[in-house]
């Protein structure tokens, strides 16, 4: 049976060659990027393509704005109101609609 001191070494060494490993994967990751990102600009400029064709109109990408819709209920005893869409708020559930409708 080996020594523990022995396996504490090889852990040690291991984890000292794992550190070694992630500089150099950091490293190459690192320059293929760049070179990746000059393939897309090069690729960009060749077919016309701006920032704003990749990404939606407020920054994110394939982001949307979203319109509100016009409130279509209101409770008469809070003046809340609902659209319509989404989950039916507790003031109108179970009963007829037709009663909240705004005019």
């Amino acid at each position: 049976m080996t020594n523990p001191p022995a396996r504490l070494t090889i852990y040690q060494q291991l984890l000292s060659e794992l550190a070694e490993l992630d500089k150099r994967i950091e490293l190459a990751r690192a320059r293929e990027r760049v070179h990746a990102i000059e393939t897309i600009h090069g690729l960009m400029d060749t077919y016309g393509i701006k920032h704003k064709d990749l990404v939606g109109r407020n920054g994110r990408r394939g982001a949307y704005q979203v319109n509100a819709l016009p409130a279509r209920y209101r409770d008469p005893a809070t003046g809340q109101e609902w659209c319509g869409r989404g989950n039916v708020p507790r003031w109108i559930r179970g009963q007829d609609r037709t009663r909240f409708l705004i005019d």
